[in-house]
């Protein structure tokens, strides 16, 4: 999948995960790995479905893909990109201004100079009612929300409205819904955890959002044609795209880094069409060259790295891991 993005602003790290100053909110439950309680019942619900480690169907094209947070930096370039490759996209926002509305009225039509961007609607992720709505009819689904001053708490955005779009996805049916997370965030001892941890408590409010997904998703594990796919992306840069051929993937959160956002809206959107992902897979992403462990006590090699030559996201896709088998191995 080629670069097809063009130079942002200057270059500035946002340490782990994407964040801003947030209200402080209480975070007493705080986790450090999958709960055992959705260990369970992804154990218990998948276990006995023969299709769980194989790709799902071909990505249908017969409805748009909706970005849920597309007013923001990551969630932006995602519309910008799925729409220079020919998708149709839905941008949501949780109040729809003037502003909002003309975001993306310059990006390219289709060859009936039909545009590829539907008009943005309305969807308040602490709402189920309002989600239901925005996603009606869509094929998959990209969350690229999360806490701001203006969108809502951690509590409200990462953990509980991440809930709710999973649980809006699989009552309408949606086949792949991606949500972008944070890599560090099961390694509350991390430095990456710790400084953004501080805004809100947001690495713990994502980890439980994390595990609400996936708890909705086991307790629907036999329709085989529903899958999420969960992105956690190192520190944020607002540089060019590297592109695919610079990428690493990697799995059981103990190695991050940096990575351009760029680079995450691509892998996001590759991830919302992709043919060869398989179901309910959660994997790391940064810049190849820019990772270490999170941790000293971790080897500078996983085991589980993904990289491609090929600048194709769907070869770095191939061979990653279901959490499923994370789990049964005891990787996460």
């Amino acid at each position: 999948m080629s670069n097809s993005f063009d130079k942002l602003n200057e270059s500035k790290t946002i340490p782990f995960g994407e964040s801003t100053s947030f209200p402080e909110s209480s975070n007493s439950k705080l986790q450090s790995t999958v709960s055992k309680t959705v260990k369970t019942l992804i154990k218990t619900a998948m276990a006995s479905v023969a299709a769980t480690l194989k790709p799902t169907k071909a990505f249908a094209t017969d409805g748009p893909i909706v970005v849920v947070g597309s007013g923001g930096k990551t969630g932006k370039l995602i519309v910008e990109y799925l729409a220079k490759s020919g998708r149709t996209v839905r941008p949501t926002a949780r109040e729809v201004t003037t502003k909002s509305a003309s975001l993306f009225e310059s990006l390219p039509k289709d060859n009936d100079n039909k545009t590829l961007v539907e008009p943005i609607v309305s969807a308040d992720v602490t709402q189920l009612a309002s989600l239901l709505n925005a996603l009606k009819g869509a094929s998959a689904v990209v969350f690229a929300a999360s806490a701001s001053r203006k969108g809502g708490s951690a509590q409200a955005v990462d953990y509980l409205g991440v809930e709710n779009i999973a649980k809006a996805c699989v009552e309408l049916k949606i086949p792949r819904l991606v949500v972008i997370s944070s890599g560090a965030i099961t390694k509350p001892n991390s430095l990456g955890f710790k400084i953004t941890n501080l805004f809100g408590g947001i690495m713990g409010y994502k980890l439980q959002g994390e595990n609400a997904l996936r708890a909705v998703y086991a307790a629907n594990a036999a329709n085989t044609d529903l899958s999420y796919v969960i992105i956690r992306p190192g520190g944020l840069l607002d540089g060019i795209a590297a592109g695919p051929a610079m990428i690493e993937l990697n799995q059981g959160d103990t190695i991050s880094g940096e990575v351009n956002r760029a680079d995450v809206a691509q892998c996001a959107a590759a991830a919302a069409i992709s043919k060869t992902l398989p179901r309910n897979v959660t994997f790391e992403m940064y810049e190849s060259g820019r990772s270490g462990p999170l941790e000293g006590r971790f080897p500078a090699v996983s085991g589980l790295e993904r990289k491609s030559d090929s600048g194709d996201y769907e070869v770095l896709f191939e061979g990653l891991k279901t959490d499923l088998e994370l789990i049964a191995k005891g990787l996460m």
